[in-house]
């Protein structure tokens, strides 16, 4: 409720993370002529990763982003500095991130079916749901790992072609900026309902 009424987060740290590994991977001033992401140098004030951090968010540590990233094994060292090693933030073990962006997620999806059911927008927003309830069980792993596959390469076309539109990535463009898109996709396959998790268990 916090986060859909006011929006607010509890911890910047999740929209941050992404938006570096994000800017990253297709800002061309951190990519190589092959538009693959550069081992960016983190040593002194004038390092690579340092001046990446301070182009999303002047006003956080450099130093306690690489540490997140280190963490989630979204970076490793190599020589010269450090190297990206994933291409989203994914929250392992960390049950509290993790469920902080399910709400971000869930406020996304709760005003993009209000502004449909309403008409607040000329043009409307997806909203689309694949289900099929009678699968070959053997062939749910092999059904999982294809959806994995497939929405992945679909996200980082997305995200490559919203970056020819972001100010951040682009600073030399004269067009205004401060929109936002958001676009969330999510697949679950089984072939028996899970356990309850401790939340559902209490509840």
């Amino acid at each position: 409720m916090r986060i859909y009424r006011d929006n607010v987060t509890k911890d910047p740290m999740i929209p941050l993370v992404n938006r570096v590994i994000s800017q990253w991977q297709h800002d061309r001033r951190f990519c190589d002529k092959q538009g693959e992401p550069k081992i960016l140098s983190v040593k002194g004030r004038d390092s690579q990763f340092r001046k990446l951090v301070r182009l999303i968010d002047p006003s956080t540590d450099s130093g306690t982003v690489l540490l997140e990233l280190e963490r989630i094994a979204a970076v490793r060292q190599v020589e010269g500095g450090v190297e990206l090693s994933v291409t989203a933030y994914v929250p392992k073990e960390d049950p509290v991130r993790g469920f902080e962006m399910l709400a971000a997620d869930t406020r996304d999806l709760i005003l993009a079916v209000e502004e449909n059911i309403f008409g607040l927008r000329s043009e409307p927003n997806f909203h689309c749901k694949t289900s099929y309830n009678n699968i070959f069980l053997k062939d749910i792993p092999k059904i999982r790992k294809w959806i994995l596959k497939e929405a992945s390469a679909f996200h980082r076309k997305i995200n490559a072609y919203l970056a020819l539109f972001d100010r951040d990535i682009h600073p030399d463009f004269k067009n205004e900026g401060g929109g936002r898109v958001a676009l969330c996709t999510f697949s679950r396959a089984y072939e028996e309902e899970a356990p309850l998790g401790p939340a559902q268990q209490e509840g």
